[in-house]
Order: C-alpha cells, then sequence, then structure tokens
C-alpha cells in the first residue's frame, strides 16, 4: 500500500504525468490561476518542503520574521509551479521561449572542436530549459549535472522527457558525487 501511495507524494510521478497532460489540456488564460491553486494545494501538503525553505529563508534573511518568511516560501512555491510548468509545457510541446544572450561571442567559442570548457552558471530560473538553449546554441554536445528525482518512477520520467527532446545535451545525475567527475 506504501508503495502505491508513494506515486501521490509531491515528488511522485502521478503529478509529473498530471502536468503534462495539463499542459496540452488547460486553456493558457488559465495559467495563473492554476499556479495559485496547486501552489496552495501543494504548499501545506509538503510539509518538510514547506519547512525548509522556510529555515533557508531564516538564515539568509535573519531579522526578517518567521510570518513573513512563511509567506515567502509560499512565493517559492509559487515560482517552482511556473518553471515546473514552464518546463513541462517544452517538453510535451517543444515551444520555444523568447530570449537575449549577452556576450554569445564568448560562448560562440565552444563551438570549437578543438577547445573544451567548463561553464559555469548561476540557478537563476528553468535549468531544463536553459540547457536546451545553450545547446541549441553551441555546436557540440554539452553536458549538465544535476540532482536525480527523489522518486525512481519520477525519475525514469525525467530521463523520457529528455530522450523525446534529443538534441546535444547530455545529462548526468550526481548520485554518486564522489565519481561522476571521473564519468
Amino acid at each position: 500500500m506504501r508503495e502505491r501511495l508513494r506515486r501521490f507524494h509531491p515528488h511522485g510521478v502521478f503529478w509529473r504525468h498530471f502536468l503534462a497532460w495539463a499542459v496540452n489540456n488547460v486553456p493558457a488564460p488559465l495559467d495563473a490561476a492554476t499556479m495559485w491553486l496547486w501552489s496552495f494545494f501543494f504548499f501545506p501538503l509538503w510539509g518538510s518542503g514547506r519547512r525548509g525553505v522556510t529555515s533557508n529563508l531564516g538564515r539568509i534573511l535573519p531579522r526578517s520574521s518567521r510570518v513573513t518568511n512563511f509567506f515567502r516560501a509560499y512565493r517559492v512555491f509559487l515560482n517552482f509551479a511556473w518553471t515546473i510548468a514552464d518546463s513541462a509545457r517544452f517538453h510535451a510541446t517543444g515551444a520555444g521561449f523568447d530570449w537575449e544572450l549577452l556576450g554569445g561571442e564568448n560562448l560562440d567559442v565552444l563551438s570549437d572542436p578543438e577547445r573544451n570548457a567548463i561553464v559555469l552558471t548561476a540557478h537563476m530560473g528553468n535549468y531544463d530549459i536553459g540547457s536546451f538553449i545553450f545547446g541549441s546554441r553551441v555546436a557540440r554536445t554539452l553536458s549538465t549535472v544535476r540532482a536525480p528525482e527523489h522518486d525512481p518512477e519520477t525519475h525514469a520520467f525525467a530521463l523520457e522527457q529528455q530522450k523525446r527532446l534529443g538534441g546535444r545535451l547530455k545529462v548526468h545525475y550526481n548520485a554518486t558525487p564522489e565519481s561522476l567527475a571521473f564519468d
């Protein structure tokens, strides 16, 4: 029974399948309302996530009140709802995004097969989409490193989504950080 219920945990695969369905079937004008609705649903449901975000905000903003950080934590959940919905829409439809690259000449150098580089980026948005944007700009295979999904079924679902998009992006998972550098 516990194994069946795992699918409905906030990290569970049920929600990813539901989201994949929703981005193809819910009209775009309802996006804002559904983001608020789902954030309101998951915020109380996922207590450990809510407490973790609130605790981190308390460390970042030590003079801020707990009540203020509680509402800021809700905003983090709301922003994540938009992020994961954008990612699902991108994976489902391949829909492009408007983006501007400053210093593109520096990135163009990476297209030279004689040169190698490590590109370090800040986690300032949706890394799933950002990685594919980089991959479309540079004429060679790029690797990105990220944490695996918490749930094995959700992880398998994410791998399938990445495979469908194809392209020059290779995703590595840091499940064993001591050996990832060698891989």
